[in-house]
């Protein structure tokens, strides 16, 4: 593929939110990010500039919204939000979790895509309602580029899905901010 034909490809660009200001006692998606997420997200809309993106699409959870807002204002393109890029569905009993507990049910829940692990919907559960709102996104803006804020744990489900990666190593890979760059609708990783 010569450098026009890529330039003209419609591309669905995920990110993972940046880091959030973690508040004990407050649920993991009422976050905002904190001052290093606010600049980590900066230097992210920087690292994306070749990828020219058209929208933005942000969960609509407190840290993937401010990350998206932080992008769309960079290309001054327009931002909204879409629930269903929310991150796999937590009961509080996640948010009390110590950082060795957290790793090891988020193992589980990679392992066992048919089982509640912990939350409220199964991983299979995750990706089935991921996917559908990835190929929603996708189909109403083809040939533009799209960037997808969402979470670790969904897109590590997404990304394995797609690909040959283990999701549990994926998501232990994944920095935040970090993103992973596709074509539509092949869903090619670039």
């Amino acid at each position: 593929m010569g450098p026009f034909e890529f330039a003209r490809m419609s591309h669905l660009i995920f990110v993972r939110h940046s880091v959030p200001n973690i508040l004990p006692g407050i649920q993991a998606s009422k976050w905002e990010l904190s001052q290093k997420g606010i600049e980590l997200a900066h230097i992210l809309a920087i690292q994306l500039d070749s990828l020219e993106p058209n929208v933005v699409i942000s969960s609509p959870e407190n840290k993937a919204f401010e990350t998206g807002a932080v992008i769309a204002i960079h290309f001054m393109v327009p931002h909204r939000s879409e629930v269903d890029i929310r991150e796999h569905e937590l009961d509080n009993k996640g948010d009390l979790l110590s950082s060795s507990e957290f790793n090891a049910t988020v193992c589980r829940f990679f392992e066992y895509p048919n089982q509640i692990v912990f939350g409220k919907e199964t991983a299979r559960q995750a990706l089935k309602r991921f996917t559908k709102a990835v190929d929603s996104i996708g189909e109403k803006n083809q040939g533009i580029n799209s960037v997808v804020v969402t979470h670790g744990r969904i897109l590590s489900l997404f990304v394995s899905e797609v690909t040959d990666m283990k999701p549990y190593e994926f998501w232990q890979g994944l920095d935040m901010p970090a993103f992973v760059a596709s074509t539509f609708p092949e869903l090619n990783l670039i």
